[in-house]
């Protein structure tokens, strides 16, 4: 069975500038109307008597109508401008991005209304952030902590969480440890929902605690480490990346944790780090680790073995 892929939708900040006037006051009653495909129209409030509205509008919600990636270039947001009137609103204009784009390229656009004989209508304005969320899995393994202080040797485990702190993320623990003995710690998969872009902002938050009823205490208890996943990151599923990190204690190193961090069933869409787009396109703006980069990758393929061909072409013999 095939899941659709789920988006998280944040949109906000809509504005409109220089509207096509249809009155003979010189002023419009604008609201828009966002479409999403499979999904009821969202409309936000009239403002009355300009032709450069903003709208304290925003509208956060999950968009999963999606059953395949390849459908994303295919299926457009489309956003209409209307002028309110007592009786039948008037159509001032019209503007469309695909999702792909929305999916993968900056959070912030500009695009031209245009009216039904496709003339300029005005320009209008907003912020979306749609990112694809997924239940990743992460996986801590050889683990070994290794104490500076031979004394410090007791019973231990250790305590480890998604450093968002979200109601939704537990605190998983691992195996029991002897120090003494340096033995491999076994962890429990760590199941994260979120987006690769807030991912790989955080990280894993790791505390020492003692098992022991023993009343010795140990030098290495209640230490700290955070394991940060755009250090520590692969795009590669299942594929390790070693890490050593310092456990912390009042503000020294008391010990090393050492490992390697797995991760599976990553989100393969996320918008960039910055960035605009308009009429000409994508401006600036940083693609994220791992993420679809915005153009196309077929696209990009088929125009450089073009790029090729006509640069080989300059070389083949005339056939006159």
């Amino acid at each position: 069975m095939t899941l659709p892929i789920v988006f998280s939708v944040f949109l906000s900040d809509l504005r409109a500038e220089d509207l096509a006037c249809l009155t003979e006051t010189g002023y419009n009653n604008p609201y828009l109307k966002v479409y999403f495909p499979g999904k009821p129209p969202i409309k936000t409030e009239v403002q009355k008597r300009t032709l450069n509205p903003r709208w304290r509008f925003k509208s956060e919600f999950y968009y999963s109508e999606i059953l395949f990636p390849d459908l994303l270039p295919q299926k457009y947001m489309a956003i209409e401008c209307w002028h309110n009137r007592m009786f039948n609103d008037k159509f001032i204009g019209r503007a469309s991005i695909d999702l792909f784009t929305l999916a993968t390229g900056p959070s912030h656009y500009t695009l031209n209304l245009k009216k039904e004989d496709n003339s300029d209508a005005g320009r209008v304005f907003f912020k979306i952030q749609m990112d694809e969320v997924r239940n990743m899995i992460i996986r801590l393994e050889s683990l070994v902590l290794v104490p500076n202080d031979e004394s410090s040797a007791d019973t231990l485990y250790l305590e480890y969480r998604y450093s968002a702190k979200r109601s939704i993320d537990p605190t998983y623990k691992s195996s029991v440890m002897s120090v003494e003995k340096l033995t491999t710690i076994e962890a429990s998969p760590m199941i994260v929902n979120a987006s690769l872009k807030s991912f790989q902002e955080e990280s894993i938050e790791i505390k020492v605690k003692k098992k022991s009823v023993s009343k010795l205490k140990t030098t290495i208890q209640n230490s700290q480490c955070r394991v940060q996943f755009s250090t520590y990151f692969s795009p590669e599923e299942n594929v390790g990346m070693p890490f050593k990190e310092p456990l912390m204690l009042s503000g020294k190193i008391v010990a090393d944790l050492i490992g390697v961090v797995k991760y599976a069933n990553l989100p393969k869409f996320a918008q960039m780090k910055g960035g605009t787009f308009d009429e000409n396109g994508i401006q600036g703006g940083l693609v994220v680790v791992g993420a679809t980069p915005p153009t196309p990758v077929r696209q990009a393929i088929i125009y450089l073995r073009l790029l090729d061909f006509f640069k080989q072409s300059k070389n083949l013999p005339s056939l006159k």
